[in-house]
């Protein structure tokens, strides 16, 4: 792919002719197996790579601020126009660029209006913030977690394990949720250390107050282990891959007997 094809220019303009799409994939509370939440992805056309969430919002080469803050917001707005649409009682979990973070604190009445508009409450909302951005970044941000908090959105450290400052951005935002990375409990049934650490981080969130959430569950092994060592909520292919609205709504994954955890459920609304 040529450098013009990797211009901010075309991200925009997929954007603005609809290329860009929104995905959910459930967060599943383990001691019930009921849907507790959906985590909105973004996602783009298959073909063209550039458009993979890793490429359009990490790569600080790629993208001018100005376009990389319009799309993430946009993202947001569409993560929001469908995302309402789940039942009542489950979480909203958005990702956020810090860009975007302070741009929504500094502007109340865009983001108040929004939610408004679409008669979303903002407790529903869970906004999540990568612990692979710098440090210096997550201290700038700090004040407009607060105000937003202040709002009632609730917030999410993504990506625990991936940087040493992790319990540094703990104390910094108090979030109510941390996800813990694939990379600290792949393969946890087979690590006696990884178990332990995993037990340690459960035993942390229990004495603080937060909510753990393991991401990448892909085995039933894995399955098993997190629920038994006693994580709280987990996501991943095995519980469910990410999948358009109209197939979380519709009831369909009560069907699927490739996500046997959800079956478990026999609710209505799991």
């Amino acid at each position: 792919m040529n450098n013009e094809s990797m211009s901010g220019w075309n991200v925009q303009e997929m954007l603005k002719r609809g290329f860009f799409t929104i995905v959910f994939q459930p967060v599943i509370e383990l001691k019930t197996n009921r849907i507790h939440g959906y985590e909105a992805l973004f996602r783009g056309p298959r073909e063209i790579p550039m458009v993979e969430p890793a490429a359009v919002f990490h790569n600080r080469d790629l993208l001018p601020n100005n376009v990389l803050l319009d799309t993430d917001i946009k993202c947001i707005e569409k993560a929001l126009q469908l995302g309402r649409h789940l039942p009542e009682n489950s979480l909203l979990f958005i990702n956020v660029h810090h860009l975007t973070l302070k741009h929504l604190s500094e502007n109340e009445i865009f983001l108040r209006g929004l939610l408004d508009n679409l008669r979303i409450n903002p407790s529903k909302i869970v906004f999540e913030i990568s612990e692979n951005t710098m440090l210096t970044e997550m201290i700038d941000v700090r004040s407009n977690v607060a105000f937003l908090r202040k709002m009632g959105a609730n917030f999410a450290l993504d990506d625990i394990g991936l940087s040493s400052a992790w319990l540094q951005n703990l104390l910094l935002f108090e979030p109510q949720f941390a996800k813990v990375d694939r990379t600290i409990f792949s393969e946890v049934e087979k690590s006696k250390k990884k178990k332990n650490l995993l037990n340690g981080l459960v035993v942390l969130s229990q004495t603080i107050g937060l909510s753990l959430i393991v991401e990448g569950v892909e085995t039933e092994e894995e399955f098993s282990m997190i629920k038994e060592i006693g994580v709280q909520f987990a996501q991943g292919y095995f519980l469910g891959i990410p999948r358009e609205l109209e197939y979380w709504i519709s009831g369909a994954h009560k069907e699927e007997r490739s996500f046997p955890a959800l079956l478990e459920c026999g609710e209505e609304d799991c």
